[in-house]
């Protein structure tokens, strides 16, 4: 086995000799299933304003996955318009059933960006803690409780301002503990925006002007309130996660054209809008959630995979399903998910059959889980004929029952990061440690927004490897396939 010293040795002389550069690659998404049709029939329009922009910049954004356990995740959101500013939501939720733990409003200036860590350790008791690291812009609720944003950080690092993600340790509905608040998912979108100028005085500047834009609170004292538009595509962001030793980092999917107004009525209560069912609704069913649902579906997915001793290399791959709980909530029996499932009263996704139920031991019954079919390839475009963990040969029912559901390749291997998210391991048989995943989703699942019917099931997906122990790391989005349907 080659030496890990000398072996980052030898790949730091190569990448300089070289001259290699380090490229990350682009945002997931296409335009949508229709954009490759689309393109050569102009009669062939999109049933739906929303897409995923592969720039990266949209009117909300899905950071697909945070990991604290032990570990500590950077955020970062930027208004790139020059011109106006942002009034958006930022709102966590925890990995397994995607409950609310924390949500604020930001009222980003025109070219302001906001940024926080997320942060935990390993006692299960612990709930995970969110810390400022911005002492400009204007956030609602103010983390100091006194109308001034210019404290929220300061270089003094044992004084950052920092609040809890929200647990529930009396047992009462919905049940999150401590533990659960380590392992998530966020989102932020935006709701309105106004004429601003960089460089000169802000137009909102204080956590109670942020508060009277979004209608939250009065107007404060000689502060009048600018007029409201529809918030441009202007919303980028980036992870970090420092885990394990290792750098994981990705850009946030990005949603353009989500809505086409000012998002009326946000609010700070659990679940309040905006979420990505607030949206337009192009066909008229009172939510758009089948519209997000449309933008982000796959009919399969495709990653790369190495875990080769040699290189001490490790895969984990990462699937946020983000409109999960919105379409049991908002679809009913018509979500792309699962017919069965519905929202338990203890706030997890539970079995409808009479009521729901909420501690379903097998996966085939449980309305949380869907199966999924994965596919190893070596480099040498083999397939495993014998069965070692699963075998493409025979069928072996391998599930995702969590919002956020972790894969991880390799005979005994553990996931990049700690988790409790962990849903199966595909093992790899002698010869597969290096190669590429096929995994598809039920064959029966789809979205229909009018006469167009897509494929699959709408996900965020992550490829995440680590090499010499963690030494040397990417976070890479998952590369997938569409298919879709035109009806009459």
């Amino acid at each position: 086995m080659i030496r890990r010293g000398l072996l980052i040795l030898v790949l730091a002389i190569v990448m300089l000799g070289f001259g290699l550069p380090v490229k990350s690659e682009a945002a997931q998404g296409l335009v949508n299933g229709l954009a490759s049709k689309r393109a050569t029939d102009v009669s062939v329009t999109p049933p739906t304003d929303v897409y995923v922009n592969p720039a990266g910049e949209g009117q909300a954004l899905i950071y697909g996955y945070y990991n604290a356990r032990n570990a500590l995740d950077f955020i970062k959101v930027v208004n790139t318009n020059t011109s106006y500013g942002v009034a958006a939501k930022v709102r966590f939720r925890e990995g397994r059933n995607s409950n609310e733990t924390l949500d604020f409003f930001i009222c980003l200036s025109a070219g302001d960006e906001w940024s926080g860590w997320v942060v935990g350790d390993d006692n299960t008791a612990n709930p995970a803690q969110l810390y400022w690291w911005d002492n400009d812009t204007p956030t609602y609720p103010d983390p100091n409780g006194d109308n001034d944003v210019t404290n929220n950080f300061t270089d003094d690092l044992s004084s950052l301002v920092s609040v809890p993600l929200h647990y529930n340790s009396t047992g009462a509905a919905p049940v999150v503990t401590a533990d659960d608040t380590k392992e998530g998912y966020l989102g932020i979108i935006a709701v309105s925006a106004w004429l601003d100028t960089p460089g000169a005085a802000k137009v909102v500047e204080t956590p109670e002007e942020c508060a009277a834009v979004l209608g939250l609170k009065q107007a404060p004292s000689g502060f009048t309130i600018p007029s409201l538009v529809t918030p441009p595509n202007s919303l980028m962001g980036t992870a970090y996660n420092f885990a394990n030793g290792g750098t994981y980092a990705y850009n946030a999917t990005a949603l353009a054209d989500f809505t086409d107004a000012v998002i009326a009525s946000p609010g700070l209560g659990t679940d309040d809008p905006p979420q990505l069912s607030d949206g337009t609704d192009n066909n008229g069913n009172s939510t758009s959630i089948d519209e997000v649902n449309f933008a982000l579906t796959q009919s399969e997915e495709d990653f790369n995979y190495d875990v080769q001793s040699a290189f001490s290399a490790g895969t984990t791959i990462i699937e946020n399903f983000p409109t999960k709980r919105l379409s049991i909530d908002k679809l009913g029996a018509a979500n792309p998910f699962n017919p069965l499932a519905c929202i338990a009263d203890d706030g997890s996704i539970g079995t409808l059959s009479g009521t729901c139920k909420t501690s379903v031991t097998d996966p085939a019954s449980s309305g949380a889980c869907v199966q999924v079919g994965p596919v190893i390839w070596n480099d040498a475009e083999l397939k495993p004929t014998t069965t070692t963990g699963f075998s493409p040969g025979e069928t072996t029912k391998l599930y995702k029952c969590n919002e956020v559901n972790l894969v991880v390749l390799g005979e005994n291997a553990s996931a990049n990061v700690d988790s409790n998210l962990v849903q199966f391991n595909i093992g790899t048989p002698a010869g597969f440690n290096f190669g590429w995943l096929q995994i598809f989703p039920p064959a029966s699942s789809y979205t229909d927004i009018g006469v167009v019917r897509m494929w699959g099931l709408p996900a965020i997906t992550y490829e995440m490897q680590g090499y010499i122990e963690g030494g040397l790391t990417h976070m890479l989005p998952g590369k997938f396939k569409t298919d879709y349907d035109i009806g009459g």
